[in-house]
């Protein structure tokens, strides 16, 4: 018989690390009777979301058609996600129930360094200022004699550089000449400021930009992202893209600081500048860094969006030749080479806009967006919803949802969106849907229909045969590898 005597507290030590491994389990075990992917004990859906984070789009469409419109999974150190997909929730979340479903401290921590404390990062009061100050930007004037010369302008950049690349015999990126294009776009309306991404493709911001929002995202699924990311290739990647990102911005503010010109200016970075506290002085609200972070989120607001909705239409417009064809009649007829852009030019183009209805309808550019519950609540559906979970509503999903659009819900069908009005935004959440609704939908969308009609007047766009053209996950939706294409010269189409 062995006789040894136990350390001194080994005892209660085991007793310890048995209680805290027992209330883990039961923190980490399903509290809800939802449908969802089988939780294990203290992993939960850690390993399951982490192995699909690559493919986390069609993950959630697949797990959306076994479960149905309503349902959770859960990663360990995270409040528990339940997804909605049905227009009676998504309203309930969006508007009727607003104030109780916010963008989160967990959203917010998650992306603070990219985006700090702008627009699509904030809640409450902060929140309302800046729409309200950003609201002036997207008058049907400024649209007419601000925003339409700048797209006219780098459009036809654009269009030099197809040229160009015609010419040669060389493939152009899609993907990669948009968003070179709304960038500057955006620079220019945004902040009154060229950045020239079109004639510098090394443009360091541009790369810094889109190498922070891959790295961003992840943290969502990335529990203790806090510890491990900066022990990473990625985290020291991540670092050096805000480093770059922060002196552009604090570089340009200071440059319009000392040279007073937005005193005067209508760009949003002007009106902000311009922006007085309550009692009528400066406030802190409106320091340097809250305006590098009303930069940020104007950014991806004005340049990601309208550039992934550009690419992915001229990936679904290269498969069907037929809608092109329609699109160019349209185009020709109403907005032919030499015509000047109007807002009432560019409106008689339905058909056009409804190719990039369509195009959003299947590849949304914010294809999936999380609102975290303020206070205990239930969903229409009788869900019951707790205090601290994020509840998730998929556009890219319900866009692919037979229940809404019908069994051709997997078609590509421009047609369906030729109706007298816009579609229900709580069934096509593409552009947010209530008191977040896009304040840029008109702008995105004139400026979407004008480069199409431009381009495609100018251009056929033939796809680099042997692309496999995925979408990467990302805080908003970009093509993994971009769209390459050959363009031929409308001339060259009618000769052959």
């Amino acid at each position: 018989m062995l006789d040894f005597e136990l350390p001194p507290y080994a005892l209660e030590a085991a007793v310890a690390v048995a209680v805290a491994l027992g209330l883990l389990v039961f923190w980490t075990s399903k509290d809800t009777p939802l449908p969802g992917p089988v939780e294990l004990p203290l992993l939960a859906n850690g390993l399951e979301v982490q192995h699909h984070l690559n493919r986390l789009l069609y993950y959630v469409l697949d797990k959306s058609r076994e479960y149905g419109k309503t349902w959770t999974f859960k990663i360990p150190f995270v409040p528990r996600f339940v997804v909605v997909l049905d227009r009676d929730s998504t309203f309930h979340i969006l508007k009727s129930h607003f104030k109780n479903y916010e963008k989160g401290p967990m959203f917010h921590e998650n992306l603070k360094d990219l985006l700090g404390d702008g627009i699509f990062n904030s809640d409450g009061h902060r929140w309302y200022v800046q729409r309200k100050t950003a609201s002036h930007l997207f008058s049907s004037r400024m649209l007419e004699t601000v925003m339409l010369p700048v797209f006219e302008k780098h459009t036809d950049t654009v269009c030099e550089q197809l040229a160009a690349a015609a010419k040669a015999g060389t493939e152009i990126d899609m993907q990669d000449t948009f968003f070179r294009f709304t960038l500057d776009s955006i620079g220019e309306i945004g902040f009154g400021a060229p950045i020239g991404s079109l004639e510098d493709p090394e443009n360091p911001f541009a790369k810094a930009f889109d190498g922070a929002q891959f790295i961003a995202e992840k943290r969502f699924f990335t529990p203790l992202w806090k510890l491990t990311e900066p022990l990473t290739a990625a985290g020291a990647s991540f670092k050096r893209s805000i480093e770059v990102m922060d002196e552009y911005s604090f570089k340009l503010i200071k440059q319009r600081r000392e040279s007073g010109d937005y005193l005067t200016g209508e760009d949003v970075l002007s009106r902000f500048m311009r922006l007085k506290a309550d009692d009528g002085t400066m406030a802190v609200l409106h320091d340097d860094k809250y305006l590098r972070d009303v930069v940020m989120n104007f950014i991806i607001a004005g340049r990601d969006t309208t550039a992934q909705a550009l690419s992915w239409a001229v990936y679904m417009l290269a498969q069907h030749p037929e809608i092109e064809a329609r699109m160019l009649a349209e185009v020709e007829e109403f907005f032919p080479v030499g015509t000047v852009p109007s807002q009432a030019a560019l409106k008689s183009l339905k058909f056009t806009r409804a190719v990039v209805l369509e195009t959003l309808r299947l590849w949304p550019s914010v294809p999936k967006d999380s609102k975290q519950a303020v206070a205990d609540d239930v969903l229409p559906d009788g869900t019951k919803i707790r205090a601290g979970w994020l509840v998730v509503y998929v556009p890219f999903v319900m866009g692919r949802d037979e229940a809404i659009w019908g069994k051709d819900a997997g078609e590509f069908k421009p047609t369906r969106f030729l109706g007298s009005a816009d579609p229900d935004p709580y069934r096509y959440p593409v552009f947010n849907a209530g008191d977040r609704q896009c304040l840029g939908k008109n702008m995105a969308l004139l400026e979407a229909v004008m480069a199409l009609a431009c381009i495609y007047r100018r251009f056929h766009l033939e796809l680099v045969p042997g692309q496999d053209i995925q979408p990467l996950n990302s805080l908003t939706m970009p093509q993994v590898k971009g769209v390459r294409v050959r363009a031929v010269p409308r001339t060259a189409v009618t000769s052959a």
